[in-house]
C-alpha cells in the first residue's frame, strides 16, 4: 500500500467534510491551483498549507507527513486509558485512533498495548494477540522491563 500524498490527503480531508474547492480556497489562492495540488502536479507553499489546515480543521504537519502533533497524541492515549479503566472499550479505540500510528517511543507502544487491552475487554483475543506479539520485539529491543510485564500481564 503506498503512502498518501498531500494532495490526495487533502482531497480526502476536503471530501471526507463536505467541502467544494471554493469553500477550502476562499479567497486565499484560486481552486485551480489547489486542484494541481490534489493531483500531485503544484506543491503548496507553507503558507498555503497553514490556509488549508485552518479550513479543514487540521494541523499542517498532518497535511504534510499524516502525523498529529505529539501533545494530540498524548492527550488521545490518556483519554483511551481513562475510557479503558471506565470498561468503555470501544470508547477508549476510538480515542487511541490518533496515536496508534506513531513510531514516538514510548507513546506508540504505549497506544497500541492500550489497544490490545480494550480488544481484550471486548473479546477480541486474536487481534489484542496480534498487536502485543508485534510490540513485543519493540519492548525488548529498548530493554524496558516495565513495559515488558504489562505486556505479558495482557
Amino acid at each position: 500500500m503506498s503512502e498518501e500524498t498531500v494532495g490526495e490527503r487533502i482531497r480526502r480531508l476536503r471530501m471526507e467534510r463536505g467541502m467544494s474547492l471554493a469553500k477550502v480556497v476562499g479567497g486565499d489562492f484560486s481552486r485551480a491551483f489547489l486542484n494541481q495540488v490534489e493531483l500531485g502536479k503544484s506543491q503548496p507553499s507553507t503558507r498555503v498549507l497553514r490556509v488549508v489546515a485552518t479550513r479543514l480543521g487540521t494541523h499542517v504537519e498532518y497535511l504534510l507527513d499524516g502525523s498529529t502533533p505529539t501533545l494530540d497524541r498524548e492527550v488521545a492515549l490518556e483519554r483511551a486509558r481513562i475510557s479503558l479503566a471506565r470498561s468503555n472499550y470501544r470508547r477508549s479505540l476510538a480515542e487511541l485512533e490518533p496515536a496508534l500510528e506513531t513510531k514516538d517511543w514510548p507513546l506508540g507502544v504505549d497506544a497500541r498495548l492500550t489497544a490490545a487491552e480494550a480488544l481484550l475487554g471486548l473479546g477480541r483475543r486474536r487481534e489484542a494477540l496480534e498487536i502485543l506479539a508485534a510490540e513485543e520485539g519493540v519492548v525488548r529491543k529498548r530493554g524496558d522491563n516495565i513495559r515488558l510485564r504489562r505486556l505479558r500481564a495482557l
